[in-house]
């Protein structure tokens, strides 16, 4: 365990790092749509780069969580980081010459960029005793919150830099990555190598049968995939009702900010009222959230539904990977964690694909109404986990 001063400079070199990450994601999330519908050859394909930078986050997990628990973190962040800047760079070259299949493939390396940093938040765990975890998670998800404020700005602001309109954004981004690659050389976290071959520890497949991991994952990845449904196909189905761009921005904005704002006190209430309750109250926020989007359509309507959807998502993720930790022993922490957010991402994806799809089929409240059953399964198997742990009257 490092010292208290070494714990707390690896937790900002994370929260600075995540930071920076999601700033990249949230510029490409705020245009990544309206830039897929004016090069795609259909509008039902305008998502299909959102959900290719979802799949490359998924096909970035299990490669990077088994390199860090090989070679440890720090290398694994700066290969994260490599693959953010040659993304954007990718990006940026295929919008100046319309390339919707070159977008597809920065997309992709991008999402790549998004997987590594998903190791953050364990890192961040890594470094803290099991009673402080959720308080280092929620700290390192918090450096989100420049993220909400940075990311929209950055896309609004630069769109119509240059000739080619949304293109300069992801040269900023560019910036922003190589920036990245820096600050994580200065992180260090002392890393012990397992020898599989002496401690392997479970199979995967026992480990996974666990209820305490069958309840973290799929409830993370439920409000995942919740949250991207309605965030991908937020820019479309806003501009589509009239709004603008800056109003689309500033909504992303408030969403972002729904996702990582709670995260200076989620840790906090875990600690305080149990993982459980928090992540109960994640799903009530996350049905308040559909029942917003059916009320209207106006501004006010879209700022308070991706509003709800944010919150609730975070209270969910956060939740989620706290649950984790009680999942996997020290031995197996590389393997249940590239598992767990493997199957994050792949119901993120699925709402990915499914955006694009539902919102030209059904329209903005059809794509939150179809959110309904994965939000009742989760509830009805947290609420299932919840009587199997909880204490016996005496």
């Amino acid at each position: 365990m490092l010292r208290t001063s070494a714990v707390r400079f690896a937790v900002w070199i994370l929260a600075a790092s995540q930071a920076i990450s999601q700033t990249v994601v949230v510029l490409m999330i705020t245009l990544s749509a309206l830039i897929g519908r004016t090069l795609a050859p259909t509008e039902a394909l305008a998502t299909l780069p959102v959900a290719t930078f979802i799949a490359g986050t998924a096909l970035a997990m299990v490669p990077a969580s088994l390199f860090m628990g090989r070679f440890g973190r720090r290398p694994g962040f700066v290969i994260g980081g490599s693959l953010g800047l040659a993304g954007t760079v990718a990006s940026w070259s295929a919008v100046n010459a319309g390339s919707f299949a070159g977008f597809v493939a920065g997309s992709i390396l991008i999402g790549m960029y998004q997987g590594v940093s998903q190791y953050y938040r364990f890192a961040a765990a890594d470094v803290t005793g099991p009673e402080y975890r959720s308080r280092a998670i929620s700290w390192v998800l918090a450096g989100g919150v420049v993220a909400a404020i940075a990311g929209p700005e950055i896309a609004k602001r630069a769109a119509d830099w240059g000739e080619v309109a949304f293109a300069a954004p992801f040269l900023v981004a560019a910036g922003l990555a190589a920036t990245g690659i820096v600050l994580v050389l200065f992180l260090n976290i002392p890393h012990t190598r397992v020898d599989p071959a002496v401690a392997a520890g479970r199979s995967l497949g026992e480990i996974m049968r666990q209820p305490v991991f069958l309840v973290a994952a799929i409830g993370a990845g439920s409000a995942f995939a919740v949250m991207t449904l309605a965030m991908v196909s937020t820019p479309l189905a806003m501009t589509g009702h009239a709004h603008s761009i800056e109003d689309a921005a500033l909504v992303i904005q408030f969403h972002v900010l729904g996702m990582f704002l709670p995260s200076f006190f989620t840790g906090h209430l875990i600690h305080r009222f149990g993982v459980l309750p928090v992540m109960f109250t994640g799903l009530a926020l996350l049905f308040a959230h559909v029942a917003v989007t059916a009320s209207g359509i106006g501004l006010p309507h879209f700022l308070a539904a991706l509003t709800l959807l944010g919150v609730g998502w975070n209270f969910m993720f956060v939740g989620g990977s706290t649950l984790l930790g009680e999942a996997h022993r020290p031995e197996e922490k590389a393997k249940t964690q590239a598992a767990n957010d493997l199957l994050v991402y792949g119901f993120s994806i699925t709402g990915s694909v499914s955006s694009g799809i539902l919102l030209a089929a059904l329209g903005w409240t059809g794509v939150n109404i179809a959110a309904l059953p994965a939000l009742a399964g989760v509830a009805g198997l947290t609420v299932w986990y919840w009587l199997r742990t909880r204490p016996l009257p005496a």
